[in-house]
């Protein structure tokens, strides 16, 4: 199962997940009265078959909970090469210079000074279309995604 497969799965349970190369694909559960989501479970990305429920949520879920469970088993026995299906990528605004640091755009809307801060710097072709639509004033300055052009959409190497 692939991670597109299992946020669709999560879904239609009633739950959202949130994926992070090489950490974990976080499973959350959105309550509508409450302001945020609350964290559930957790699949490791970075070690086969490990699961973590040891959240207080889990065990406080009003329904889905077996078959959240066995979806969470089935993607963690999926092998970690066969779990992305998107490519992942980090955008570079400037080119690389001995001189001055080089600056890769973030997910909030800013840039960086490295690529090195996590999650919050790398995309997928959809976020990256996401970005735009959510950022318009950055639409002049951005190019578009084109998987061929790795000196500004720089694969993540997960």
């Amino acid at each position: 199962m692939n991670i597109k497969q299992f946020k669709e799965a999560a879904k239609n349970l009633g739950f959202s997940v949130s994926d992070f190369p090489g950490l974990d694909a976080n499973v959350y559960k959105d309550y509508k009265e409450a302001a945020q989501s609350c964290l559930v479970l957790q699949v490791s990305n970075e070690k086969f078959g490990k699961i973590n429920t040891y959240f207080d949520e889990f065990n406080r879920l009003p329904q889905n909970t077996t078959e959240l469970y066995k979806l969470a088993v089935d993607y963690s026995m999926t092998p970690l090469k066969d779990r992305n299906d998107e490519p992942k990528f980090f955008v570079r605004l400037a080119p690389e210079d001995d001189e001055a640091p080089t600056c890769w755009l973030s997910k909030f809307g800013g840039g960086h000074w490295t690529h090195e801060v996590g999650k919050d710097s790398w995309f997928t072709p959809e976020s990256y279309y996401d970005f735009v639509e959510k950022y318009p004033k950055w639409k002049p300055f951005l190019k578009k995604y084109d998987p061929d052009n790795k000196d500004v959409f720089v694969p993540l190497e997960a």
